[in-house]
C-alpha cells in the first residue's frame, strides 16, 4: 500500500511507562498527583546527577 509509507511505527524497544506516568500526572483535566507524593526511589539523586553529566553528543539540533 502507498499509505503505509506515511505512517510512523512505534519503537517497541522504548518503554512507554514513564510517558504514561507523566501524562497521567500532568494532564490538564483532573491530574493525578499521587505519583508526586511518593517517596523518591533509592539513589534517584545519583541517577539524575549522572544524566545531567552526560554529554550532548546525541542531542538533536
Amino acid at each position: 500500500m502507498i499509505t503505509e509509507g506515511h505512517y510512523i511505527e512505534p519503537d517497541r524497544a522504548v518503554d512507554p511507562t514513564p510517558a504514561a506516568h507523566l501524562e497521567r500526572t500532568l494532564r490538564p483535566a483532573e491530574p493525578d498527583g499521587s505519583l508526586l507524593a511518593n517517596r523518591p526511589a533509592d539513589r534517584e539523586e545519583d541517577l539524575l546527577a549522572a544524566v545531567d553529566r552526560e554529554s550532548d553528543d546525541d542531542a538533536v539540533a
